[in-house]
C-alpha cells in the first residue's frame, strides 16, 4: 500500500500557483491587483 503524503515545498509550490493565476485572472478583468493573501488553507485554498 502506497501512502502519498505531501510535503511544504509541494504545498509551496500549489500556493505560490494558485496566487499567480488569481492575479492573472484579475489582470484579464482589467482589475488591479497590489497583493495577495491565503486567507484559509486546510483543505481548500481561499486569495
Amino acid at each position: 500500500m502506497s501512502e502519498h503524503v505531501r510535503g511544504p515545498t509541494l504545498e509551496t509550490e500549489i500556493v505560490s500557483r494558485a496566487m499567480a493565476a488569481a492575479t492573472a485572472l484579475t489582470g484579464e478583468l482589467h482589475l488591479r491587483v497590489d497583493d495577495a493573501a491565503v486567507i484559509h488553507n486546510l483543505n481548500m485554498l481561499a486569495l
